[in-house]
């Protein structure tokens, strides 16, 4: 699985939370490392209104991170992979 958040997300010593990219206020985009492979997925997946589907769910954080304070960019992120890794599952099971 090319997406993980258990690998990106560690949690952080000193405050004991996952804050990576806190404080990051410029943050606005999210690049997909080994997009081919998640490119490879979607397009196995068997009905257009799915491919579709998860297209969207992929292209929206960077609709949303940039309206979102530098405080809560980590959660946002986090939050967008695990949604994206839930309909990719949700999908394959079908």
């Amino acid at each position: 699985r090319p997406l993980k958040d258990n690998i990106l997300f560690p949690v952080s010593p000193r405050d004991r939370r996952f804050a990576q990219f806190d404080r990051c206020d410029n943050l606005a985009t999210v690049d997909l490392v080994g997009a081919e492979g998640i490119h490879r997925t979607i397009s196995s997946l068997l009905l257009e209104s799915w491919r579709y589907d998860i297209n969207v769910e992929i292209g929206l954080i960077n609709r949303v991170l940039p309206n979102i304070d530098g405080h809560g960019k980590t959660n946002a992120i986090r939050m967008w992979i695990r949604s994206v890794l839930r309909w990719m599952d949700h999908f394959k099971a079908q």
